[in-house]
């Protein structure tokens, strides 16, 4: 978890590699002063970005890039400022995401500020001598992002190390990661590559789909608050048609809404409130599946094991998200008009249970509402997870439709934030997300197996569409017999 969370809160700090596709580690200075072997080696490298360097330039080995950085800086006098801490690495990939720290290393390694000459211009253009290899992965290589995404709960396991992991960023992304773009100009960094049409296509598309996925979050909010009526058998509810796109459901819905919005004094969750508040975040829940096209072309058994795989993160990540902000303890279950729930002990409920409140409160409910996030966030996360490539029981087709579905969701994601909030927060921003994607994934264990304990000792009366969906459906088939369906 350590290590995961590590990994994800550097990557808008994290360079792409050179030719050979790993991270280039900064080579210390010699510390030999003559002309031989060792001063030789100290002067080939630029002792703030590590890269190339073209000489002596102000007192110390420096590139073009740096030599002219720190003298524009000095002759228009521009003082900056560091968004994290201070102290944010320096090399040549990622040289221009903080010009705070960066000026700051030009000053620590003794660049001389009395060494520029003021008779010449601050801000002409110096001749590069150095073409440099073109960026290839904002993560350095592809174990690097297998290992990441695979400590954020999203994949990578033995049965799936040979497949490739969430496309996180296209070749757009990783340039615009590691150039100065939007943060600055550098004359020593690399123009984009230029991108093929067809991937200009599938950008189209995956950003169009992930505005109707936050459009379709509109819908489920409204879904959500009212009695959706539980179908008998699970299949039934699996196989018909998304009811959330029946003008007619939603007109009906409409009006249900109006009359169960009345304000009802706050009261203590019990337990038909939980089981109410599972069972109608479930129904949305299938409705929902039915819009994603991977899960569309998914056959019966994978699609039963997608939504058990989801059963129990799902009404989680509903109740934080639409919960409203009345404290920083308090769940409203707003599907179950006065109900809530918040740190006050229920010895009746099973210990799992109770520990699934505390998790929901610290992990989910607390990093949600400090990062702020939006509903286009909120319903690309939910996707990401859903299409879990790894969950229990999909088949080994499955697997590579849903990582290929996950994958476009992901690049769509990204491109979205950092239109929205810029590279250097979107970087941050995407980590911090993902990253929940690891509470989840511990939730669902735990809790998989404080239901079966619950149900084995008859602690929780499971209704037997609950039971269908967390325990499997029997393979008897329903059938269907004058509009009812009997098991």
């Amino acid at each position: 978890m350590a290590d995961g969370s590590q990994m994800l809160s550097l990557m808008p700090c994290m360079a792409a590699a050179a030719a050979g596709g790993g991270i280039m580690a900064p080579s210390p200075p010699s510390t030999g002063s003559g002309s031989g072997q060792g001063g030789s080696a100290s002067e080939d490298i630029c002792l703030v970005c590590q890269d190339a360097s073209t000489g002596y330039h102000y007192g110390v080995p420096s590139c073009n890039g740096c030599k002219t950085f720190f003298r524009r800086t000095i002759m228009k006098k521009q003082t900056f400022t560091c968004q994290n801490d201070g102290n944010c690495p320096v090399d040549k990939s990622i040289r221009c995401a903080c010009r705070h720290c960066r000026f700051e290393k030009c000053l620590k390694v003794g660049m001389d500020r009395n060494a520029i000459q003021q008779n010449r211009d601050p801000i002409g253009y110096t001749k590069r001598t150095r073409r440099y290899p073109a960026v290839k992965t904002a993560f350095g290589s592809t174990a690097n992002l297998n290992q990441a995404m695979s400590d954020a709960g999203f994949g990578g396991n033995e049965r799936s190390s040979s497949s490739a992991p969430l496309s996180l960023m296209t070749s757009e992304m990783a340039a615009r990661y590691s150039m100065a773009g939007t943060m600055g100009s550098d004359e020593s960094s690399p123009k984009p590559p230029s991108i093929a049409p067809e991937t200009k296509e599938a950008q189209v598309r995956e950003d169009a789909f992930l505005e109707k996925l936050s459009k379709f979050e509109a819908t489920c909010s409204k879904v959500r608050k009212v009695s959706m009526r539980t179908e008998e058998h699970l299949i039934q509810a699996v196989c018909g048609p998304c009811k959330m796109l029946d003008p007619s459901f939603m007109d009906a819905v409409a009006m249900q809404q109006s009359l169960e919005e009345m304000a009802e004094p706050l009261r203590h969750a019990t337990q038909s409130d939980y089981a109410l508040w599972h069972e109608r975040d479930w129904c949305v829940m299938i409705e929902w599946a039915k819009i994603l096209p991977p899960y569309c072309s998914l056959g019966l058994d994978d699609k039963l094991a997608l939504l058990r795989h989801s059963a129990i993160t799902f009404p989680s990540l509903m109740a934080c998200f639409y919960t409203p902000n009345v404290g920083p303890d308090r769940i409203i279950l707003l599907n179950v008009p006065g109900a809530y729930f918040d740190r006050t002990p229920e010895p009746t409920r099973p210990m799992g249970f109770n520990k699934k409140k505390y998790q929901m409160l610290d992990q989910l409910l607390a990093p949600m509402r400090k990062m702020d996030i939006d509903m286009t966030e909120f319903s690309a996360f939910k996707a990401i997870f859903f299409l879990n490539p790894d969950a229990d029981d999909v088949s080994t087709v499955c697997k590579q439709i849903l990582s290929d579905g996950r994958g476009g969701l992901t690049n769509a994601l990204y491109r979205y934030m950092v239109k929205k909030h810029g590279v250097d927060e979107a970087g941050d921003r995407f980590g911090r997300l993902l990253l929940l994607g690891t509470v989840l994934a511990t939730m669902a264990v735990e809790m998989k197996e404080a239901v079966v304990v619950a149900d084995f000792f008859d602690q929780i009366a499971f209704s037997p569409f609950a039971k269908q969906l967390l325990f499997g459906v029997k393979k008897e088939q329903p059938r269907t017999e004058g509009g009812s369906v009997s098991e």
